[in-house]
């Protein structure tokens, strides 16, 4: 909780926008099973990259953890669509 205090607090406060540090972050709060706050962050990583579909798989796994089958066939539908219309 130490690195992820960091990371949440001054790191990201300073530069928001920060796609990297967002990512890092997201993968901090699924390491330590913070489901809840993990998908606040893929919220905001598709907030800032909507057309990016690696934000829309990682909410898809993050449901699918959480046991929430329905939301997580949701996310993993449209991030494959998405996938496909970047490509």
């Amino acid at each position: 909780t130490g690195v992820q205090d960091v990371c949440s607090s001054d790191l990201l406060k300073a530069d928001s926008t920060n796609i990297e540090l967002h990512f890092i972050h997201l993968n901090l709060l699924k390491k330590s099973q913070q489901w809840p706050k993990a998908l606040k962050k893929c919220e905001k990583l598709i907030s800032l990259q909507p057309q990016n579909p690696r934000w829309l798989f990682e909410m898809s796994d993050v449901f699918g953890v959480m046991g929430d089958s329905v939301n997580a066939k949701v996310y993993l539908d449209l991030a494959i669509k998405t996938q496909k219309s970047v490509q």
